[in-house]
């Protein structure tokens, strides 16, 4: 899978160690998880939206609207898998050891990034 549109854009959210964190900092870590929430909820209302087209009006639709419509699912899942990539190369080692752990548990069994 190729990058998403906002891949090494994020920047990495986490506050420094060793102190508290500055107006500024808290700031900017607010606009970045604003920024990132409004990314994966625009997404996924167009995976549930043209999900539920396809459930509602499967047998009405034309070839070409339904592979419209899948195409749409997949753009925006892979847009979803990029921005939590993104999240996710900023997360300690063993941060990432414990939800590798979970992805093996999970009945698809994946492997992260």
């Amino acid at each position: 899978m190729g990058s998403s549109p906002t891949s090494g854009s994020l920047g990495k959210l986490a506050i420094p160690r060793g102190g508290s964190p500055t107006k500024r900092e808290i700031d900017e870590t607010d606009a970045a998880s604003a920024l990132i929430a409004h990314a994966l909820l625009n997404s996924v209302a167009i995976i549930a939206g043209a999900a539920g087209t396809l459930r509602s009006v499967w047998q009405t639709l034309d070839d070409e609207r339904r592979e419209t419509l899948l195409s749409m699912i997949e753009s925006q899942a892979a847009h979803v898998a990029g921005v939590l990539q993104d999240l996710v190369r900023g997360l300690p080692v063993d941060a990432l050891d414990a939800l590798q752990h979970l992805a093996d548990e999970s009945p698809g069994g994946g492997r992260l990034p």
